[in-house]
């Protein structure tokens, strides 16, 4: 009995404390993010990996389809443009000042994941090719 009552308070414990770790996905773009990782390279034709990112840079996506960017150099928000999720893996933005004017919207491909994070790219094949997000609280 001793060893029964044993193993049931060893699984509890572990229970408990596995699922102070797991956190949800987040489940749409709304609200701030902050970047946390970026997936490139370093030069034309190296190898790409995941690496840490100035934490100072920022999204913000508004509940009325807008989409914003701050850079550590910048002082408040600028507007980019709005956002369209199309399916739960692609998004569309569209620009209202796209530095190549025939080229005023893209699609990336997202995902949300575990512990409040979302990562969408590709952006190309080399330099920054897929930017990882952290929700704000």
């Amino acid at each position: 009995m001793k060893k029964l009552v044993m193993i049931a308070a060893i699984l509890t414990i572990n229970h408990i404390s596995c699922t102070k770790d797991i956190e949800v996905a987040p489940t749409e773009f709304t609200g701030t993010w902050t970047i946390n990782q970026v997936y490139g390279n370093d030069y034309w034709g190296g190898p790409a990996y995941w690496k840490n990112a100035d934490s100072n840079t920022k999204l913000k996506f508004t509940t009325d389809g807008k989409y914003f960017r701050k850079y550590p150099t910048d002082s408040a928000y600028t507007l980019i443009g709005s956002y369209l999720v199309l399916s739960n893996s692609k998004i569309k933005i569209s620009q209202i000042n796209p530095p190549v004017p025939s080229y005023p919207t893209y699609t990336l491909d997202y995902s949300f994941d575990i512990g409040g994070f979302m990562t969408w790219g590709v952006f190309g094949t080399e330099g920054i090719i897929k930017e990882k997000f952290k929700i704000n609280p």
